[in-house]
């Protein structure tokens, strides 16, 4: 947990060199993860069914642009073990 935290908050405060590092980890343009940094930025978030939802329609959206090959379940993803 805290080698995350500090994951975290290097990744806040260097959000280009992070979203890079992002990009080739999940095979994503750089553009699209820089994108979703600067929009969601990388604080810890409660996994709600709001974040669900958002992160549901986020790879329906990866899915029809041809980013990864099937839809994945994200409630399946994501683990509310960790909620803060």
């Amino acid at each position: 947990m805290a080698r995350n935290a500090k994951a975290r908050s290097w990744g806040q405060s260097h959000t280009e060199a992070y979203s890079k590092l992002i990009a080739k980890l999940v095979n994503i343009p750089e553009d699209v993860a820089l994108g979703k940094q600067r929009r969601e930025g990388h604080a810890p978030l409660r996994i709600d069914d709001s974040t669900l939802r958002l992160q549901q329609a986020t790879v329906d959206l990866y899915v029809a642009s041809g980013l990864i090959p099937k839809r994945l379940d994200a409630q399946q993803l994501l683990d509310t073990a960790f909620n803060p």
